[in-house]
């Protein structure tokens, strides 16, 4: 099955303009994908399991 690609701007941090975040820092899709149950966002950078991934040029 194909998979869909996302074009967006990656963010330089989850609170710096992701379309994930939610103001009481809690990532979106992160605790969708956990059950629903709040995944914290750092307050600096990004989280490691960030499903954002850079695209490469080519």
């Amino acid at each position: 099955m194909p998979k869909a690609i996302l074009e967006l701007e990656m963010p330089e941090s989850c609170r710096g303009g992701c379309p994930f975040y939610k103001v009481c820092d809690i990532c979106d899709i992160l605790s969708s994908w956990n059950y629903h149950m709040p995944v914290y966002t750092p307050s600096e950078g990004r989280r490691p399991d960030c499903p954002l991934k850079p695209v490469e040029s080519g």
